[in-house]
């Protein structure tokens, strides 16, 4: 009698720790590899109603040929940003404010006859940035001392008011976002969206300084960029 109640205890203790296994297996199997970030979140819960709204801003925000008024050359403007890409990556800022800044120039460029970046890069620190750009720092060694701020805030208060203070246009990088977001889990098992993701970033930035390619609406270059990122990462 006593030697059953003993094996009946044994096998209960071990179906209650089996039990235990399975369920911390379960747990772990559930817990996320990486935190989402809150633009994940909200890509991955309205990623379609994002990308419809961003289609409609597009067609309303058509930049076209923007140069056709000014004197500046092409080669000239691809300068202009690449200094801004330089500037925002010494300060540490986010890659959304570098391609909003960009698209703030050319949004001027199209309506104004000149333009000034640093002031670019500090409209669009302010909307995109957690901890923006301090005006001491745009005019100090951003600027190098050849503006002062009441300069600066005057041609931020210029552009507003040509833009009509319609500063969120929407940008290739959130194209890119939205793309990449629908490319999760659909990948081949070569390819690595760690691997990806910075490949492609560094694809739209090349494209920011083409002035042609900047004439493309950004939803049809976004896909042509993460095109040609899936193929350099599987020939890799």
């Amino acid at each position: 009698m006593a030697r059953r109640v003993t094996k009946k205890l044994s096998e209960a203790q071990d179906f209650r720790i089996s039990k235990l296994k399975q369920a911390k297996c379960r747990s772990t199997l559930a817990l996320p590899t990486k935190p989402l970030s809150l633009r994940e979140n909200l890509l991955q819960d309205y990623g379609r109603q994002i990308q419809s709204h961003l289609k409609k801003l597009e067609t309303s925000t058509d930049l076209g040929a923007f140069l056709v008024r000014h004197d500046i050359a092409s080669d000239y403007r691809a300068k202009m940003v690449d200094w801004m890409a330089e500037v925002l990556s010494t300060f540490k800022m986010s890659e959304h404010t570098f391609f909003l800044a960009v698209g703030l120039l050319e949004q001027f460029f199209k309506h104004a006859r000149n333009s000034l970046a640093s002031t670019e890069l500090h409209l669009a620190s302010k909307y995109e940035d957690v901890v923006s750009l301090l005006m001491r720092t745009i005019v100090n060694k951003i600027g190098h001392g050849k503006l002062t701020a009441r300069q600066v805030a005057q041609k931020e208060l210029e552009m507003l008011r040509t833009l009509e203070f319609r500063v969120g246009a929407p940008t290739l990088l959130e194209f890119l976002e939205r793309y990449l977001q629908d490319l999760q889990g659909n990948l081949i098992s070569q390819i690595s969206p760690d691997e990806l993701t910075p490949r492609v970033l560094h694809l739209a930035k090349l494209a920011c300084c083409s002035y042609d390619l900047m004439q493309v609406p950004f939803s049809v270059l976004a896909a042509g960029i993460l095109t040609l990122g899936v193929k350099l990462a599987v020939t890799a």
